[in-house]
């Protein structure tokens, strides 16, 4: 964990390297001559996504004739795409019976060229090692046998952030006549950034509970998927907890920022948010990020609202369907019979707040309520004349 204070605005910077694909989280507190205000956040952010393959030649091997001076090469497709982030050969290796005389170079399919090695060590060799720029050294002689990374003479980061896709080719040329070898082998590992099937929040619902009670999160309210990934695969992790109330998975106690759960768990009820009972009407939330493994991330607030109305003892004489719920747009109130005597018709947001009221007329069989000025969100809906009163809730996407 990095902490900082008596910052300016703008100055902050990290003074370390950050993980690639990796979910990272911050909060501010703002501070001024008035002293300090709450903290802000957290927040959360995902660094890149790197994906790293190893591919094998498989032309070798090849011979490097005594006769002449040949140029030997060994050539690997790539065939899918990616921005190049590193490259290393992971294996050269053969014989030849006077190393001296050869010369190396890594050609990128845009034409790319990269010299390895020229002109070191005359010795007969069978040889084996890789090059990479972040190795230690370059080689000794006798050229290496023992698989390990050296530096080579350019530099094989001059690939990076070209196009991955396409034909590599390690070049091997004999610069002198009279001795031979032979290719036996050739491994390329390059890292790239990945196109990822990331997860995405289908469901993301309110939870609406009566005070001083529990319920569990299911799907039906909280659903994240991908492409790539099972229920089981895809992780939740807590960023905040809920302020009135508290989240438990299997009864086992609550759950604190930093706890985890996956996908499963919701679907099969295994989370669940207790009411304490002491802020009828309050709402509540937690935020959460959710990860698979494979450097996809998704964030998310999941929204609690305890039913404002919940207290109350409702008479249900008076019966009415609403469609379609959820609504975008309108909703169509429909009666099961004609109402006897005038009634209102009022909405109520999660705090129990009027948010609009319209009213009928004795005879009527329902209307259509317009609501397409209103927030997202599940709100209650009440019709009442002087006898009773019926609510029910409605989801406004």
């Amino acid at each position: 964990m990095l902490t900082n204070s008596n910052l300016l605005v703008d100055t902050f910077k990290v003074n370390f390297q950050l993980q690639k694909s990796t979910v990272y989280y911050w909060r501010i507190r703002p501070k001024n001559e008035c002293g300090a205000a709450d903290w802000v956040g957290p927040f959360s952010f995902s660094t890149i996504v790197e994906v790293c393959n190893t591919l094998e030649a498989n032309d070798l091997p090849k011979a490097i004739s005594s006769n002449g001076t040949p140029t030997v090469e060994s050539k690997i497709n790539v065939p899918f795409s990616g921005i190049v982030s590193d490259v290393n050969i992971k294996k050269f290796q053969g014989s030849h019976s006077f190393f001296k005389d050869l010369e190396a170079h890594l050609v990128g399919p845009d034409g790319t060229d990269v010299l390895l090695f020229s002109n070191k060590c005359p010795q007969t060799a069978n040889f084996n090692f890789g090059f990479d720029d972040g190795a230690a050294s370059t080689f000794n002689c006798p050229p290496p046998n023992n698989g390990a990374f050296y530096l080579p003479t350019g530099m094989l980061n001059s690939f990076n952030g070209k196009n991955i896709q396409g034909e590599w080719i390690l070049r091997v040329k004999d610069n002198v006549i009279s001795s031979g070898g032979t290719l036996a082998g050739f491994e390329l590992e390059f890292c790239s950034s990945a196109a990822l099937n990331a997860p995405y929040i289908v469901n993301n619902l309110p939870l609406v509970l009566f005070s001083g009670t529990n319920a569990a999160i299911g799907s039906d309210l909280l659903l994240v998927e991908d492409a790539d990934n099972s229920p089981s695969e895809l992780i939740y992790t807590l960023v905040t907890t809920p302020k009135h109330g508290r989240l438990e998975k299997n009864w086992t106690g609550e759950m604190k920022a930093g706890d985890q759960f996956n996908q499963t768990d919701i679907n099969t009820g295994a989370i669940r948010f207790f009411d304490y009972g002491g802020n009828p009407g309050a709402a509540d939330e937690f935020r959460f990020t959710v990860t698979d493994g494979n450097g996809g991330y998704v964030a998310g607030t999941f929204n609690i609202m305890l039913d404002p109305l919940a207290a109350e003892e409702l008479d249900n004489t008076l019966g009415f369907d609403l469609a379609p719920n959820p609504a975008d747009d309108q909703i169509r109130l429909s009666f099961s019979q004609s109402l006897r005597k005038d009634a209102q018709v009022v909405l109520f947001n999660a705090a129990g707040q009027t948010m609009k009221t319209w009213n009928l007329g004795a005879g009527s069989n329902g209307m259509t309520l317009q609501v397409q000025d209103m927030p997202p969100g599940v709100y209650a809906l009440s019709v009442q004349d002087n006898s009773g009163k019926t609510t029910k809730k409605v989801v406004i996407r």
